[in-house]
């Protein structure tokens, strides 16, 4: 049984992986695509509006999440909506982030949730029932 692992240690032998080192010195020497950006964030600014007419004028409210609330979505941002004002809100996204969640509570207690895809563009959107 010593032979057998002596014999499996000296098997798993580590290998040392060299990674030569960049030609590039400075960044103003990297070539990059022309629509590339260094920025890892960007605000998009939400306005949401309330397109369900039959609360008339009612605040209904409105919240936005990172993710599906019902698993593991976080809380950005929270606010009313009526049909004549909408919510609005500027959130600073992660560009990893391409789709948001919208739910908006109804004052008879309905919710309605819906996925937003996000770019890089302003989302302006009515929710309702």
């Amino acid at each position: 049984m010593v032979l057998v692992s002596s014999l499996v240690m000296v098997a798993c032998k580590k290998e040392t992986v060299e990674i030569p080192p960049l030609a590039v010195k400075t960044t103003s020497e990297l070539v990059v695509p022309k629509d590339f950006t260094w920025e890892t964030s960007r605000n998009i600014n939400f306005v949401i509006g309330i397109s369900n007419t039959n609360f008339q004028n009612m605040p209904h409210a409105v919240c936005i999440y990172d993710g599906d609330p019902a698993t593991t979505g976080k809380l950005l941002s929270k606010g009313a909506a009526t049909t004549i004002a909408p919510f609005r809100s500027k959130i600073y996204l992660p560009n990893l982030l391409t789709a948001v969640y919208v739910v908006g509570l109804f004052p008879d207690g309905t919710k309605i949730t819906q996925k937003v895809p996000v770019g890089i563009e302003n989302i302006n959107i009515a929710i309702g029932i």
